[in-house]
């Protein structure tokens, strides 16, 4: 198998599995193929571990060859026993992002989850995304667990990961202690919700209804074509629910909590959208100042390599990869070490690349000028009112 198609599978963080691949050469690719999350976790161990390694590079090269087991273990996960090396080796490449593999690592210290993935053919976005809410995962039967497992993965979590959590609030709101019922399918899912819709809504009575809510941490907005008045007691939510069609009267037990807060939407999306506008305006300034770098880039190239092949190709690769290794110019441009290694160092001579580690050896480079568009300070934002 070639170092390109374990790359390919991966959805996030491809440059660090790049980089990872181009350090442990067949012994990272292997890893990748044989049990994705120890490949993606060591791959990313500077986000995985904790704390981070000093030399997160030579730590991956270092742990490659080792163990699966072992590897999980350097990187937190316990216990570090081929159970849990095994339960990696399910995982879909597709699926994994740091975030849901820090929660995969959480939810693996309990033994319960451990025995629940172990009896899985495979662990996809859904079931990952009931994994970091363990909880959920009580309310499935056998059967509708391997449905969530044998499910799609390229649209994300599926609708009744949503329809769980309110089901498990719903039930707390009401009193309601571990579930007996294990829920078979997405139909009796959605029976079991409507039942607990109703439940609430029977038991709301006018002392419920009156319940206050903590005070929001935004108080209310008062401007021009625009009011926002927050949500005080049980009542306005419920009556938020009822006009919207929706079940946000299942969040009373969440906002009660301060978890959440809730309010006047409408007038909240107007609020959003003007900064949506603003965020729009930037981004075209942006691709504007991208532009103009690449006429500005060649030039100076022109200037400092001439005609230079090389150079040109690295300088268009750059906007792609915009953080690289001599390793990495080394296999894009298809040269040995010697030039790949000269052809850096004239970047930096010309500015275009800035060395970050003060290292000798297992230098990066960044291409200062482009990320430098990413880094300039915001405008102050004129403190008037919102239209």
């Amino acid at each position: 198998m070639s170092a390109k198609n374990p790359i390919e599978r991966f959805q996030s963080a491809r440059g660090a599995i790049r980089l990872f691949v181009l350090e442990g050469k067949q012994a990272a690719v292997y890893l990748l193929t044989s049990n994705p999350l120890a490949g993606f976790c060591l791959a990313n161990n500077t986000d995985i571990k904790c704390p981070p390694e000093p030399s997160p590079l030579a730590a991956a090269r270092f742990y490659v060859t080792k163990p699966q087991r072992e590897i999980l273990g350097w990187l937190g996960f316990r216990p570090a026993t081929e159970a849990v090396a095994k339960i990696g080796r399910k995982c879909v490449p597709e699926s994994l992002t740091i975030e849901r593999c820090r929660r995969l690592r959480q939810a693996l210290r309990r033994e319960d989850i451990r025995q629940l993935l172990a009896h899985l053919p495979r662990i996809n976005t859904g079931v990952l995304a009931l994994v970091a809410e363990g909880e959920l995962l009580t309310y499935l039967a056998p059967q509708l667990r391997l449905q969530v497992a044998e499910g799609a993965i390229e649209d994300g979590p599926p609708e009744y990961i949503e329809l769980l959590r309110d089901i498990h609030e719903l039930r707390l709101e009401l009193g309601h202690g571990e579930p007996t019922r294990k829920l078979s399918s997405v139909k009796e899912m959605r029976i079991v919700h409507q039942e607990l819709v109703e439940e609430i809504t029977r038991s709301g009575g006018r002392r419920y209804r009156e319940r206050q809510f903590s005070a929001p941490p935004v108080s209310g907005i008062t401007k021009v074509d625009l009011t926002i008045t927050p949500i005080t007691n049980v009542g306005g939510l419920q009556t938020l629910s009822r006009s919207q069609h929706n079940c946000v009267a299942a969040y009373v037990r969440s906002v009660s909590n301060k978890e959440c807060y809730d309010g006047n939407w409408e007038a909240w999306l107007k609020f959003f959208l003007k900064g949506v506008a603003e965020v729009s305006d930037a981004a075209t300034n942006t691709a504007r100042q991208i532009l103009a770098l690449r006429e500005s880039g060649r030039r100076t190239l022109m200037e400092s390599l001439g005609n230079s092949v090389a150079g040109h190709k690295l300088f268009d690769y750059l906007f792609e990869q915009p953080i690289i290794t001599v390793r990495l110019v080394e296999q894009h441009l298809d040269c040995s070490y010697v030039k790949a290694n000269q052809v850096v160092e004239q970047f930096v001579q010309a500015g275009l690349l800035q060395e970050t580690t003060g290292w000798k050896r297992n230098r990066r480079f960044r291409f200062k000028p482009y990320l430098d568009l990413f880094e300039q300070p915001q405008p102050a934002e004129d403190a008037g009112e919102v239209d």
